[in-house]
């Protein structure tokens, strides 16, 4: 009788053990996912704030285009100021482009979060190992408890767990499938970016006239991020 006591509740402990690793691996992709979240909001911020910044450069650009236009209007017309016109009115010796427009930063970041999510991804698969062989310990004890004359109680319990399991299995599927899947709108975004570089390119002098390509591209932006928000609000409910 003693030996059966203890069987027991060797059993029960190999149960709460594999309990216990199981909540851990959910907690750990919860937060996975909300370090994810928080630094896709984190580089959505900082496109913003580059894209501003280079607006910013663009009109005080423009401002000084005009100021030299309005002074080279009202000068005489001898040859030494004609030349310092000419060379007012030249375009500069290398064309501007706006940094966030490089892409190098942004591409670093993207890296980061992919490293980031593929090392929580192989923590989570060695938690859901270890939870596998615990469960299985539960399952082995409970079945030598059943030929032995076990409680319906301990098999209902190693139902649950397989149950719980397969759930957790889901859960860690679909963190994921989220870590490889393409951002929606990023073929938009990349392809809006090559126009105003070009644009840039073209007309150093006259960054105004790449207005429409600029819209084109902040437009393009919005849209990804709208995609993005929706994809997560999608994701957290299911």
């Amino acid at each position: 009788m003693a030996g059966s006591t203890s069987f027991s509740s060797a059993g029960e402990k190999l149960a709460n053990a594999a309990v216990d690793a199981k909540n851990d691996v959910v907690s750990k992709t919860d937060d996975v996912v909300k370090q994810v979240q928080d630094r896709a909001e984190k580089v959505k911020q900082q496109t913003k704030d580059a894209f501003s910044s280079s607006s910013d450069k663009v009109t005080e650009a423009t401002k000084s285009a005009g100021a030299a236009s309005s002074s080279s209007s009202s000068s005489s017309s001898s040859p030494s100021e004609k030349k310092a016109t000419d060379t007012r009115d030249s375009p500069p010796s290398g064309s501007w482009v706006p940094t966030f427009l490089t892409g190098a930063r942004q591409s670093k970041l993207d890296a980061q979060i992919q490293s980031k999510i593929k090392t929580e991804i192989s923590a989570l698969r060695k938690k859901e190992s270890d939870v596998r062989a615990a469960i299985d310990a539960a399952l082995q004890a409970e079945n030598e408890k059943e030929s032995s004359g076990g409680t319906e109680k301990a098999g209902k319990s190693g139902v649950e767990l397989r149950k719980e399991l397969e759930e957790l299995r889901g859960r860690l599927g679909k963190v994921a499938e989220k870590s490889t899947r393409e951002i929606e709108g990023e073929t938009e975004i990349r392809k809006a970016r090559e126009e105003v570089v070009a644009c840039y390119k073209a007309h150093p002098d006259r960054t105004l006239d790449c207005w429409e390509q600029a819209q084109a591209f902040k437009q393009a932006v919005a849209k990804a991020e709208q995609a993005f928000v929706r994809a997560q609000s999608t994701a957290s409910k299911a």
